[in-house]
């Protein structure tokens, strides 16, 4: 017995507390009866003694009072001992509910049933067998029975080896005499390694096993023979519930949560594999990995993240279908390839409204039996496994997220570490939401996670307008949220989604954009630590939009992105070791890495720029498309924004980068210090600390003497919204209060105008107090937002935007300002 158990009863009765004309010796006796109780309650539990006999007679049967142990029988030649399990109305031997138990009594009064005490009741009979040894096998054996179930209830029996997570031996959906239910030639389970067997017969709903009452929950089950039959020596015990058990011939720890068919799937060890290159899959063409594995191997992909969802694994509580996830497994492990998991969505039956997003789960235990089940079953070869897949987006409905998130997170921590505590678990967000992973971990999931993951594809489309530094931060600013809920320094980061859409069919300048954003990814993501990236996807569907984000088009032909990925692979290696970076002739990107002994540099230039680039020694020059170039010494090559790999770099070169490799980033200027930033709008925008985002959604209006910019209706809603990013080195996680100021005025002045700030902050995206009206007075009108809960970390690309969704007329925007109001934190 334990705590949990015994405070209800104490605060209930207020034992320990100041009682009105209750003394303390009363409530010492209370507390001695409650302890004597509850530890001197015989369990229901059967035990058995392996490889022995023990004979009981009709007379042992009688005087006990029909309470009385096992029947066994060894049979030597088969291994097998024969268990007659035991029947008494005493309930020493199983624990019942919603059924009645009857006697034999005496000759001919009939055989002991266990009958439902109503059709409206789920009923359950359940015997706990506990071993002297662990069993490796066993046949059942159950005769007569009788069932009133149908139209989404059913009937049946089930076995466990821990109690929680049950297996189906037979289920029953239809009304009428069922003899025998179980038949020990047909139902042999094997390959177990368990202590304990649970036997379970059952009536209840299909849908919502959980639910107790309901139309047609009927059964009758023969637990022995009546002893008139005949010999009464005999028939009592023929007609009892029967076992055959073997002794498992394995070795080791036993294995509670892996009856037969949800065994370890494999005995060969882990991969191992190592390195950043890696897939994610949607589920549309999931099913097609058996040929899109081998075409990933090719490219140098040495990881997948993906699994089939819980509903198709577990369509009903006990019932397990594993063949699906088998074959992926297997054909991971054939192509090389390390399998990665998410426990993702609901059953239907587990869910909170009956389909698979909604929560929170009815019982936290059919989650803990869906984690421990799948990491049992693939030790060997799935060792990280995300907690959901985009918990604060559209994939999971709740009422409080992060609480939600924070629970789920902690159970599959729990039972994955008592499955195997090498097994890695990682919590994740759609986008770059830095605000909901701290939420999560501050609602419990604190010290429950191995590894971090996000899904920042807003982040990487910005790489076509400039937006390499904000891409550089992103790993400092998990670091950030990280460091200030005390949690591990070294907590590895993963991007498990990525991705850049191209046409579906072939578009040339398309197909070389996504192959040029790919490559910046990779590099990026490399150079700031995070240990995966995982691109999405291998073969994407494209939603009706004619364009989608796989490395192979629907007809199966490759795209330059699938070249480029694996022309980095090869040449950056399996597990490239980042080595320094180099800025070429001033706002050109370079990075070093080490490959097997020899260094390769990865450079291009920001959008719209070229540089000429010389080398003091020969070197080859490698483009996304495979093809080599050798330079001589002193060769001019011309760098673009389109990245290039150099090898075969003078040393001079690689001292120079390794000298750097902690000092940082040296594009763009330091804003650390400053108070302030601003972006002035016109024809070229000019930012200090302040970058226009998507500029596109403003057109440019010019007078004599100055430019600046206006909303653009003509672009839809996108034309409404003004977007903005401040430079990470300026504002970043933990810089809460701001100041937010923009400098506008009307089209005219009869033309009402006006806008709103949404800003984002740690809870999300959200609006600002206060819609600004443009005065009507000719000239530029300033209006300032100051807001207390500022995340600024570029979830979705940007930190705030100016909305126009509500005016009537366009707005003109000269100048945005953004000044601290508080000191910079700590780093």
């Amino acid at each position: 017995m334990n705590a949990e158990f015994l405070m209800p009863l104490l605060t209930r009765y207020n034992v320990g507390d100041n009682m009105t004309g209750i003394t303390t010796a009363f409530r010492m006796m209370f507390l001695f009866f409650v302890l004597f109780f509850c530890f001197t309650v015989k369990s229901a539990t059967v035990e058995i003694k392996l490889q022995q006999t023990i004979q009981r007679k009709w007379e042992d049967v009688e005087k006990a009072n029909y309470a009385y142990g096992a029947r066994q029988k060894y049979d030597a030649a088969t291994g097998e001992t024969h268990v007659w399990l035991p029947y008494g109305t005493a309930g020493e031997y199983y624990e019942t509910k919603g059924l009645t138990i009857s006697d034999p009594g005496k000759e001919g009064s009939g055989c002991p049933l266990a009958t439902a005490v109503d059709g409206n009741t789920s009923g359950r009979l359940v015997y706990k067998i506990r071993f002297d040894k662990p069993i490796g096998a066993f046949r059942i054996f159950t005769g007569w029975s009788e069932w009133g179930v149908g139209n989404g209830t059913v009937g049946g029996a089930e076995y466990s080896t821990d109690g929680r997570s049950w297996t189906v031996l037979r289920e029953i959906d239809s009304s009428g005499i069922v003899e025998p239910l179980l038949n020990p030639d047909q139902i042999k389970i094997e390959d177990l390694h368990a202590s304990e067997l649970y036997i379970r017969f059952f009536s209840r709903e299909k849908a919502d096993p959980a639910k107790e009452y309901g139309p047609n929950r009927w059964m009758k089950l023969r637990l022995a023979g009546d002893p008139a039959w005949g010999d009464r020596t005999e028939t009592f015990f023929n007609n009892q519930i029967q076992i055959w058990v073997k002794p498992s011939t394995k070795s080791g720890a036993i294995i509670k949560s892996t009856p037969a068919d949800v065994s370890v799937k494999t005995s060969e060890p882990p991969l191992n594999n190592t390195g950043p290159w890696a897939i994610a899959s949607g589920a549309e063409w999931a099913g097609e990995f058996p040929r899109f594995n081998p075409m990933l191997k090719e490219a140098g992909v040495r990881w997948l993240r993906l699994f089939p969802e819980w509903h198709s694994i577990q369509p009903s509580i006990g019932t397990w279908n594993w063949e699906y996830a088998d074959k992926m497994v297997e054909n991971a492990r054939k192509n090389n390839i390390q399998l990665t998991g998410f426990f993702a969505y609901f059953a239907p039956w587990a869910s909170a409204d009956g389909g698979t997003r909604r929560g929170p789960v009815k019982d936290i235990q059919y989650w803990r039996d869906y984690v421990r089940m799948a990491t049992a079953r693939y030790s060997n070869d799935i060792r990280h496994w995300e907690v959901w897949n985009e918990f604060n987006g559209s994939f999971y409905q709740g009422i409080n997220k992060p609480e939600e998130y924070a629970d789920l997170t902690v159970a599959a921590y729990e039972e994955i570490k008592k499955t195997n505590p090498e097994i890695q678990v990682g919590i994740s967000v759609a986008n770059f939401d830095v605000g909901f992973l701290d939420a999560t971990i501050k609602a419990g999931a604190a010290n429950h996670f191995d590894f971090v993951c996000v899904h920042p594809y807003e982040n990487a489309g910005a790489l076509l307008s400039g937006g390499e530094t904000a891409f550089l931060s992103l790993a400092d600013s998990l670091r950030r949220m990280l460091n200030a809920n005390n949690q591990r320094e070294n907590i590895p980061l993963w991007i498990t989604e990525i991705g850049y859409q191209t046409s579906t069919t072939p578009n040339e300048r398309a197909d070389k954009t996504q192959a040029e954003v790919l490559a910046k990814i990779y590099t990026l993501a490399i150079v700031q630590g995070f240990e995966r990236v995982f691109w999405f996807e291998a073969r994407g569907p494209a939603y009706g939009h004619g364009t989608d984000h796989g490395l192979i088009r629907p007809d199966w032909s490759t795209r330059p992105a699938y070249t480029a990925l694996g022309v980095l692979s090869r040449n950056l290696g399996d597990s490239p070791k980042y080595g320094g970076w180099l800025q070429i002739n001033e706002d050109g990107y370079g990075f070093m890495f080490e490959n097997s002994g020899k260094h390769v540099l990865v450079a291009w230039m920001p959008p719209n720029k070229t540089t000429n680039v010389k080398f003091n020694s020969e070197i080859s020059l490698i483009d996304l498309t495979g093809k080599t170039t050798t330079v001589k010494q002193g060769e001019s090559i011309r760098l673009t924004q389109e990245p290039v790999i150099a090898a075969g770099i003078p040393a001079d070169l690689i001292r120079k980068a390794k000298s750097r490799i902690n000092q940082p980033f040296p594009w763009g200027t330091d804003y650390s210090k400053e108070d302030s930033a601003r972006c002035i709008l016109g024809g070229i925008n000019q930012d200090f600390g302040l970058k226009q985002i998507n500029p596109q959604t403003t057109a440019v209006v010019n007078d004599l003497e100055k430019s600046w910019r206006r909303t653009d209706f003509s672009h839809g809603s996108e034309g409404h919204y003004v977007y903005f990013r401040a430079d990470p080195t300026f504002v970043g996680f933990g810089q809460n209060k701001l100041e937010i100021t923009v400098v506008a005025k009307r089209e005219s002045a009869d033309k009402s105008a006006g806008m709103n700030l949404t800003y984002e902050s740690l809870s999300g995206y959200r609006g600002a107090e206060g819609w600004f009206t443009i005065p009507e007075k000719d000239g530029w009108h300033e209006h300032t937002w100051i807001i207390k809960d500022a995340n600024f970390v570029g979830a979705w690309g940007w930190n705030f935007r100016f909305d126009s969704i509500g005016s009537p007329n366009e707005c003109h925007i000269r100048e945005v300002r953004i000044r601290k109001l508080e000191a910079s934190p700590a780093k």
